[in-house]
């Protein structure tokens, strides 16, 4: 398992995903009532990117992130995956999960 640094916590918007690369993998990370989780950035259902979860575009929001059961919704399809698990009852598949870990004054490192 590698750490690698991210950023600031103040790069990562609670309600919404955030997409960072490394080493290569596009990574999202998600602040759900201000605790990070990441995952790995494509839904398996068309391999289009999760962190757009929460955002909004002309006036219509997409996906979600839900504090309430740690998950999100794919902005494409709307399939949920947990953050903890990685895991979507609907297609019975797994996507990574990352160990998000903040401190140093709000500094965010990633473990792969």
């Amino acid at each position: 398992m590698s750490e690698h640094h991210i950023g600031p916590i103040d790069d990562f918007p609670e309600g919404k995903g955030t997409e960072v690369t490394v080493n290569g993998i596009s990574i999202a990370v998600f602040n759900v009532g201000g605790t990070l989780k990441a995952v790995h950035n494509n839904c398996p259902h068309k391999q289009l990117p999760l962190h757009l979860a929460g955002h909004s575009e002309y006036g219509v929001k997409r996906g979600a992130v839900e504090e309430e059961n740690c998950s999100i919704q794919c902005p494409w399809h709307n399939l949920e995956f947990n953050l903890d698990t990685g895991h979507n009852p609907v297609l019975d598949q797994r996507i990574p999960t990352y160990e998000v870990d903040v401190r140093d004054g709000g500094q965010v490192y990633l473990n792969l």
